[in-house]
């Protein structure tokens, strides 16, 4: 994903999709973590760390626009 590597769908609570379509969970010490249902303006996070517990979860994590996303992307060819 260029220079966005660490971006991850929020889809609902803390629950969140990788950019592998894997599910994982945004950390209890994060900002954004919720147990209640939010709706953030953009459903795309940046992520600063991966920590393996006994289910992935994501700590550092803040909203980002697709904009962003897309015109900092970059495809391999």
């Amino acid at each position: 994903m260029g220079l966005y590597p660490n971006v991850c769908f929020h889809t609902g609570k803390r629950k969140v999709l990788t950019t592998e379509s894997k599910a994982a969970l945004v950390h209890k010490s994060s900002v954004n973590c919720t147990n209640r249902e939010v709706t953030f303006k953009s459903p795309f996070f940046v992520f600063g760390e991966k920590v393996y517990y006994t289910y992935l979860h994501y700590l550092f994590c803040g909203d980002v626009y697709v904009v962003h996303v897309q015109l900092v992307s970059v495809s391999k060819a």
